[in-house]
C-alpha cells in the first residue's frame, strides 16, 4: 500500500479571525532525485525551505504566510480537510482531529507562542521507510526552542518542542506528511526542548 504524504503547518483560532485572503498562499513543485527533494520558500519570512528524504515523485509543497502575522496554522490545516473530505465528506475522524489540533495550537499561543511558519506537503514515502523532513528556519531561530504541531490525513497528530540547531534546521521523522505548524516557544514554562528526530542535516543552501 502506497503511504501518502500531505504536509501542513496551520492556524486554525487566526484563519476565523482573518480572512483566509490576507495570507499568502505559495505553491512549489519539486521533483525527487535520488530519493530526496529540495524546496526552497520564497515568500516566507521565517522559513527558508525543507529537505525530504526518502521520498518519491514529485513533491508539491504550499506555504501559508504572512509578512505581519506569520505563519497560518489554521489556513494549512483546512486545506488537508478540505482534500479529506472532497473524498469523503462523512470523514468524522478529520473533522474530529482538527478540532483537537486547533485546541493544541491555540493553547501556545495563549501560553506566549507564536506560529511562525506553516505549509502543506503533498507527497509519496518510500515503501517500507520513514521520511525525513529538514526545515530550515530563518537562522534567527537558531539555538531558539520551538514547539511543531502535525496534522496528518489520517487524523493523527504528531507535537514535540525542540532546540532548533545553529544553522536553523529542525529534523522530523514522519511516514506521511500533513498540516505542520511552527510555534516560537521561547523561554515559556512547560515547554522543555527534547532531543530532534533524526541527524543534523547539512546545509542545503534552501
Amino acid at each position: 500500500m502506497k503511504k501518502k504524504i500531505t504536509a501542513s503547518v496551520v492556524a486554525f483560532a487566526l484563519a476565523l479571525a482573518m480572512p483566509t485572503a490576507a495570507f499568502a498562499a505559495q505553491s512549489i513543485k519539486a521533483p525527487v532525485v535520488d530519493g530526496k527533494a529540495t524546496v526552497e520558500f520564497k515568500d516566507d519570512t521565517n522559513a527558508k525551505g525543507l529537505e525530504i528524504t526518502n521520498v518519491k515523485g514529485d513533491i508539491t509543497v504550499k506555504t501559508f504566510d504572512d509578512e505581519f502575522y506569520g505563519g497560518s496554522y489554521g489556513a494549512a490545516a483546512w486545506d488537508v480537510v478540505d482534500s479529506v473530505l472532497a473524498a469523503d465528506p462523512n470523514n468524522t475522524t478529520i473533522k474530529a482531529a482538527v478540532q483537537d489540533y486547533n485546541a493544541q495550537c491555540s493553547k501556545i499561543e495563549q501560553d506566549g507562542g507564536t506560529c511562525i511558519t506553516a505549509f502543506v506537503i503533498n507527497g509519496e514515502v518510500e515503501k517500507d521507510k520513514t521520511a525525513t523532513v529538514s526545515v530550515y528556519l530563518n537562522e534567527y531561530y537558531g539555538g531558539k526552542t520551538v514547539t511543531y504541531v502535525i496534522l496528518h490525513e489520517d487524523g493523527k497528530i504528531q507535537k514535540k518542542t525542540v532546540k532548533v540547531n545553529a544553522d536553523g534546521t529542525v529534523n522530523i521523522n514522519v511516514d506521511q506528511f500533513s498540516a505542520f505548524s511552527f510555534f516560537l516557544t521561547e523561554g515559556l514554562e512547560g515547554y522543555e526542548a527534547v532531543p530532534q528526530d533524526g541527524a543534523v542535516s547539512p546545509k542545503t543552501g534552501c
